[in-house]
């Protein structure tokens, strides 16, 4: 189920369905050449948990649009920002989704480029004495993920 899609009225019994699962979705806005347009890796990444939510119970955290993209920096429709920023984005929504009740928070990575940094920023939040866990999960490169979905 969607975030979006909840009215602020269900969230406790959706909580409770989605066993306390939220799955974040973490994409990037980068040209990916001339046959996909630069949300690509949003859009992908948005799917694969909408596909995982159908079949396990679980609520879908609106996705991150800006994720790791550089190198990428210089093709035109790409946005960087640091990885200070994206992280600081994604402890607050980590914590926004814990504020409404979650406690498994799985970051889904919709780019390979996006799994190293979403498992440093896991190593950085251990060091944080956490009320809720966070899992890294997907991303397209075989055997340099946590978790797949």
């Amino acid at each position: 189920m969607l975030w979006e899609n909840i009215f602020s009225h269900e969230f406790p019994e959706k909580v409770a369905e989605s066993n306390v699962v939220c799955l974040l979705p973490v994409g990037a806005m980068e040209a990916r050449g001339p046959h996909l347009s630069v949300g690509s890796d949003v859009l992908t990444v948005l799917a694969r948990c909408e596909k995982a939510a159908e079949m396990e119970p679980c609520v879908v955290f609106p996705p991150l649009y800006f994720g790791e993209a550089s190198g990428g920096d210089i093709a035109p429709g790409t946005i960087c920002y640091s990885d200070e920023l994206i992280f600081d984005v994604l402890e607050q929504s980590c914590y926004e989704a814990y504020r409404n009740g979650f406690t498994k928070i799985y970051l889904v990575s919709g780019t390979a480029e996006n799994d190293q940094l979403l498992q440093n920023f896991c190593r950085m939040m251990l060091q944080k004495n956490l009320p809720f866990v966070i899992l890294t999960a997907g991303g397209a490169v075989p055997g340099k993920n946590l978790g797949y979905i």
